[in-house]
């Protein structure tokens, strides 16, 4: 499949805009729509179906916002509808029926729109982003939320061959790329793909993951897919918004003498004091940052970005000491990671997606 994307791209769409190209694609020929759900705060989730013949025997089932802070898969979404929406397109000639829903999360998206048009900027990302608590978090059916209901129907709908749940760190720095499979696949047909991504993508074996559970396990939200398909063949692939450029730093520890453990223990309390559900999230981080540096462990600076939200929230609300907290979150982020890493163009990340959509295509021979 030959893939040409515009190398102006450099954002996401918000979920609004997603809406608005579902609707534009779903009044087109051979596209069809559906609302399947809503949020839990009310927000529709729809899924958009592309099927050209009665003839095709595969069905793709391709979602993504599980994780709310990761938006590529708008981009990529829109990528394929529109190669789908062209005649001429390469496309067809897949023997496959289509299926994309809009988005999976939309109230955890929406929380995350302020930085989705500043791809690659590490301040407008600690401003704005906010992620699911771990037992809140759509990826694991460790809490029973509405939205997997809208999951669960897709894949009845769809009935799926394959499922691409489209995960990434396009916002912030990561260990590197890395995908997962439902059940074992030959890593030496995946060369290709990895050659084709290496120049502008992290790539290392101890980050790139197979198993043979994923989706399979009844704690997965995809896992209702092999109750529809015993041979369902789940992946999700992780691609990466930055690329490495000193590959001699080491890892982050802090110690209880840091200025950043006082500030997030001031922090702590901030949020206690004046505790709603709108600080749930950021606490739940700041608690689990606050654990790993008492405990010596390694330091994780993105979950220290996704406290943020909270304290953009604490900010609106008066309490200007969240400002110095900022500060000190801001320059430990930038003194750690801004001269170590270098932002990866939008365009390329959905060039990664693509690349490795198609890739598993053709080893399954569709």
């Amino acid at each position: 499949m030959n893939i040409e994307i515009n190398e102006n791209i450099n954002s996401y769409y918000s979920f609004n805009e997603i809406r608005d190209f579902f609707q534009k694609f779903s009044k087109l020929s051979g596209f069809s729509i559906k609302k399947i759900g809503t949020s839990e705060n009310g927000k529709p989730i729809e899924l958009i179906s592309y099927k050209k013949t009665a003839n095709n025997t595969n069905s793709i089932l391709i979602f993504g916002a599980e994780d709310a802070s990761e938006a590529i898969f708008s981009q990529t979404i829109f990528w394929l509808l529109s190669e789908l929406s062209k005649n001429d397109s390469q496309i067809h000639e897949l023997n496959l029926d289509w299926h994309f829903i809009s988005c999976i999360n939309p109230d955890g998206y929406i929380k995350n729109e302020g930085w989705l048009k500043h791809a690659g900027d590490l301040k407008a990302f600690l401003e704005n982003s906010w992620e699911d608590i771990h037992s809140r978090m759509l990826f694991w059916k460790t809490e029973e939320r509405i939205e997997h209901e809208a999951l669960k129907k897709a894949i009845l709908i769809s009935k799926p061959n394959l499922i691409y749940n489209l995960h990434d760190e396009s916002h912030f720095p990561a260990d590197g790329y890395k995908f997962i499979f439902s059940s074992p696949i030959n890593l030496e047909l995946l060369n290709p793909h990895l050659n084709r991504i290496k120049e502008f993508m992290d790539i290392s074996s101890e980050e790139l993951v197979i198993t043979d559970s994923y989706g399979n396990d009844p704690r997965f939200s995809v896992s209702s897919a092999f109750e529809v398909n015993k041979d369902t063949f789940a992946f999700s692939n992780e691609s990466c918004g930055y690329k490495l450029t000193d590959s001699n730093s080491p890892p982050i520890f802090i110690n209880t003498s840091d200025i950043l453990y006082k500030m997030l223990k001031d922090y702590q309390k901030l949020q206690v004091d004046n505790f709603n559900d709108e600080l749930e999230s950021s606490l739940f981080h700041t608690n689990l940052l606050i654990k790993s540096i008492e405990s010596n462990e390694e330091f994780n600076t993105k979950m220290l970005s996704i406290t943020g939200y909270g304290l953009e929230y604490l900010l609106k609300l008066g309490f200007n000491d969240a400002n110095k907290i900022k500060d000190v979150f801001l320059n430990h982020i930038e003194s750690n990671f801004k001269n170590k890493y270098s932002p990866i163009p939008v365009w390329k990340q959905v060039f990664t997606q693509l690349d490795f959509l198609f890739t598993i295509l053709k080893i399954r021979n569709i």
